[in-house]
């Protein structure tokens, strides 16, 4: 599982989303944000995709992805 802050309108969470709702394989790359560690890339499927929040708080989201075959 995956978290990051819920962008309705952002392009990423968008084919998240869509990728759950079609069950499509897509390959991934993961990359911390400083850069410290090189980027992992793998082939997944996203088999839940929400929103979470209270009023008045940053809504955040998270994604669980099923990961298919190697992880490089």
């Amino acid at each position: 599982t995956i978290g990051f802050n819920w962008l309705p309108a952002n392009g990423p969470q968008d084919r998240l989303r869509e990728d759950f709702e079609a069950g499509t394989l897509r390959s991934y790359r993961l990359r911390k944000a400083d850069a410290t560690l090189r980027a992992i890339t793998f082939s997944a499927y996203v088999t839940a995709i929400s929103p979470s929040g209270s009023v008045n708080e940053k809504l955040a989201g998270s994604a669980t992805i099923e990961i298919s075959g190697e992880v490089n």
